[in-house]
């Protein structure tokens, strides 16, 4: 018993290993994708102010935030995307969603950072790091968690006796560890939201006031 139970964990991580290099595989391609992106139509990134211009950056550094209203915008976005990612992965489309969520996650962040550095040079660097920390220490883990769990959770649905078998586990356990595992995602996102919406204006403001 104990050696059929090793055997499916060790299954289980080898599958989990190769989709998360599948996961890295297209962040990376989206991040590059986004540096391209800006290098080729610079001025189209850069003629809005707003968009880590000057303008914005000393609003920041001076306008005090509303941080309950900043909350719950953050909260329906966040749990919006939870909500959305989880209708889509029952769809025939999902895996496929799933992947373009990926990509296009790494490609934001790939136009932000070319964007500070285009602009403010070797300090948009610490713009870039002091704009996604600290939320984004639990953001991309839980993501990372999630979007593997809802790829396996499309793979039931539409392809359940191959799924099965990879995973060496039932149907009710599959669902029960995956409802869990979501409620506790979402957890761990609404406390991102709570780090973005209060520490992170904090710990920007005082980057760009040491800038």
């Amino acid at each position: 018993m104990k050696l059929k139970r090793w055997k499916t964990y060790k299954a289980i991580g080898n599958r989990e290993k190769r989709e998360g290099a599948n996961w890295l595989l297209f962040f990376v391609f989206g991040f590059f994708l986004g540096v391209l992106l800006v290098h080729l139509k610079t001025n189209y990134f850069l003629e809005d102010d707003l968009f880590f211009g000057e303008e914005l950056l000393n609003r920041l550094s001076y306008t005090s935030f509303h941080n309950e209203q900043y909350m719950v915008y953050l909260l329906q976005n966040r749990i919006g995307i939870l909500l959305f990612l989880l209708v889509a992965a029952t769809t025939i489309f999902g895996i496929v969603i799933l992947y373009l969520y990926v990509a296009w996650f790494g490609m934001s962040l790939g136009i932000l950072m070319s964007v500070v550095t285009i602009r403010y040079g070797g300090k948009g660097i610490l713009i870039f790091f002091a704009a996604l920390l600290p939320q984004e220490i639990l953001y991309i883990p839980a993501f990372l968690i999630l979007v593997n769990l809802l790829h396996d959770l499309c793979a039931v649905i539409y392809f359940p006796g191959k799924m099965f078998r990879s995973v060496g586990i039932g149907k009710k356990q599959f669902f029960a560890r995956g409802a869990f595992t979501y409620m506790f995602l979402m957890g761990v996102v609404i406390m991102g939201v709570f780090f973005e919406s209060y520490v992170n204006p904090y710990f920007l403001r005082k980057i760009l006031h040491f800038l």
